[in-house]
């Protein structure tokens, strides 16, 4: 069975990787309607293209804006790969993916999808200063069920992408205290985000994301899609709001999540949309999927 896979915000770490695709017309037409509907919601001048092709690194300069940009070239991208498979099998979102997934899968329309992300925008103010890091182990051996367990008794728990690579987030105090003790355990840890993800660091705001996910015009999913918060099957409009919620405060089981396609679900082709493929070159770093492959959206279209 095959699987469509929207990653998340790492698909914009390979600059390279992402502005081949700004050639295609599809790909600019998508960016300068999105950048008028942005306008609409900035009260300014918006031009997305211009800013995701002439920023170096763009997640750094402005994460609000980047996140609806990858959102849109994933859409995009996966609106033209229809044109060429007919069955497009499970849609599989990962973090910040689930929601090109979430209008893939018929539940949101991209429009609303924009417009939810820019609410986002605002609910980031109101939280404590924070940060994401990356977390490795020194001499790239696996992090370790002792790391997870020392990260989940600091309150900080650990998303793993991959046996080896796997990102914390919380108050900066707090993830600058784990980094001064993190080499006595292997451990290397490493500022990548100005913003906390997938942390309890984000109770403070859960009440207001909740009221405002109630507001959201979602409906249940037409397609297949596994949450790879909970790993397991999202079949109503509700659960798809609830999973916004829980990987607010909740680290994303990926590797579970991968685990479950492959054994449950017999998934043996991904078609990564990216736009990048750090997330799937993590994962064939492993041996544990042997027949599984992954085909670029790329190399599709």
């Amino acid at each position: 069975m095959r699987a469509i896979l929207f990653p998340g915000l790492d698909s914009l770490f390979v600059a390279s990787k992402i502005k081949r695709w700004l050639d295609f017309d599809f790909i600019k037409q998508s960016l300068n309607e999105t950048s008028l509907k942005l306008s609409e919601l900035t009260n300014q001048s918006e031009d997305l293209l211009t800013f995701i092709r002439d920023t170096h690194r763009p997640y750094l300069v402005d994460l609000d804006r980047s996140l609806v940009c990858l959102t849109v070239l994933q859409v995009s991208i996966a609106t033209n790969l229809k044109n060429k498979i007919t069955d497009l099998g499970l849609i599989q979102g990962c973090s910040h993916g689930d929601i090109a997934r979430s209008v893939m899968v018929e539940s949101i329309s991209l429009n609303d999808a924009i417009e939810i992300l820019w609410s986002f925008t605002f609910l980031r103010k109101l939280l404590p200063d924070g940060v994401t890091a990356t977390v490795r182990t020194k001499d790239g051996t696996p992090i370790s069920e002792a790391h997870i367990a020392w990260f989940n008794a600091e309150e900080t728990p650990i998303s793993l992408w991959s046996k080896e690579h796997g990102t914390i987030g919380s108050e900066t105090y707090k993830i600058s205290l784990l980094s001064s003790t993190a080499a006595d355990r292997n451990l290397k840890i490493k500022n990548m985000l100005p913003f906390p993800v997938h942390t309890p660091a984000l109770m403070p705001a859960i009440e207001l994301l909740r009221k405002t996910s109630d507001l959201w015009p979602v409906s249940a999913p037409k397609h297949g899609t596994v949450s790879s918060v909970w790993v397991r099957d999202i079949t109503s409009a509700q659960e798809l709001k609830d999973e916004v919620l829980a990987g607010a405060i909740q680290p994303v089981r990926w590797i579970e999540t991968l685990d479950y396609l492959y054994h449950e679900k017999k998934i043996r082709e991904f078609i990564n949309i990216g736009p990048s493929n750090t997330l799937t070159s993590w994962v064939f770093e492993s041996n544990q999927y042997p027949e599984l492959k992954v085909i670029e959206a790329w190399d599709l279209l």
